[in-house]
């Protein structure tokens, strides 16, 4: 999982909504790198997490083997609700 704070959760692009590209590349890196033979690491799921304060994010993607996750936060919530999300992010 690796956590990014931008002012913008996506990038835009010619009048569409990105994931920024910068941040998939270093997740791939971390699933690539981690690979010892196993099946636990080949198939292992990279999250990449961002706060939000109005819309939310549920992407999914694969890359090779791995599912690739992007998800927010709303940090405009109570702390206990964000408690439950982070919680249910990382029981995935």
């Amino acid at each position: 999982m690796d956590a990014k704070y931008y002012r913008e959760t996506l990038a835009s692009y010619y009048n569409s909504e990105k994931v920024k590209s910068v941040n998939l590349y270093q997740l791939f890196s971390y699933l690539l790198n981690q690979r010892d033979g196993s099946e636990k690491t080949e198939k292992a799921t990279g999250i990449l997490l961002y706060p939000t304060i109005k819309e939310d994010y549920d992407l999914d993607y694969k890359y090779q083997n791995h599912p690739i996750q992007i998800k927010t936060v709303n940090l405009n919530m109570n702390w206990r609700l964000i408690e439950e999300r982070l919680n249910n992010l990382i029981s995935i």
